[in-house]
């Protein structure tokens, strides 16, 4: 890494031990249930733990990354990392009890046959996770916006009402959709358990068609 560039590391929860029991508890009622359907229930209980204990070892590589020129947001399941120019990024303001840092930033239209599309460009919000030092990430981060302007009138600087709005949106819309999956859960695991079934019986017993 680079002289002028910074990383500042993800905030480790202080112990993973619950999650390991209860991914424990699920591996071994499916081993001793005596049913297929049973075992499928009670290994479907232990997504939540194993996805939470999965995210937990791949956030180790994730954090905040201040380069010469932009900024670097790695997320636990993403496979590119976001890269932020200085110069596109409207407004930061920490989130979740001051744990998080929220982005506001740009991005320019891509040309079209060589011309340039006149539109505005997108406007985006990101937020980090939570970060071990958060206080130093900021004022380091302010620093190097300080020395890098917005690019041109297209890019202006959001007002901290402006900023909080932009990621008030995002959380909206994120808890929307997790409020959708978890209604749509159960219909989803019936469908999973009817299949499992099915494919079960045809194996065992063999196609008789009609």
């Amino acid at each position: 890494m680079a002289a002028d560039s910074r990383f500042y590391p993800h905030q480790t929860s202080p112990s993973r031990r619950p999650g390991v029991i209860l991914v424990g508890i699920v591996l071994g009622l499916v081993l001793i249930l005596p049913e297929a359907d049973l075992k499928f229930l009670a290994a479907s209980c232990g997504i939540a733990p194993a996805f939470w204990l999965i995210r937990e070892t791949r956030r180790r590589q994730t954090g905040l990354t201040l380069v010469s020129d932009e900024i670097i947001l790695r997320a636990p399941f993403g496979w590119r990392p976001l890269r932020i120019p200085y110069t596109h990024v409207g407004g930061v303001q920490p989130r979740d009890r001051r744990t998080r840092l929220g982005f506001v930033y740009y991005v320019p239209r891509p040309a079209f046959e060589g011309a340039a599309d006149p539109r505005p460009p997108r406007v985006r919000a990101a937020l980090t996770a939570p970060l071990a030092d958060l206080p130093a990430a900021l004022a380091d981060l302010d620093a190097r916006l300080a020395v890098h302007p917005p690019d041109g009138a297209d890019c202006p600087r959001l007002s901290a009402d402006q900023t909080h709005a932009y990621l008030q949106r995002r959380r909206l819309r994120r808890a929307a959709l997790v409020a959708g999956l978890t209604l749509a859960f159960p219909v989803i695991l019936i469908g999973l358990l009817r299949l499992g079934f099915d494919v079960y019986r045809a194996l065992a017993y063999g196609f008789h068609p009609r």
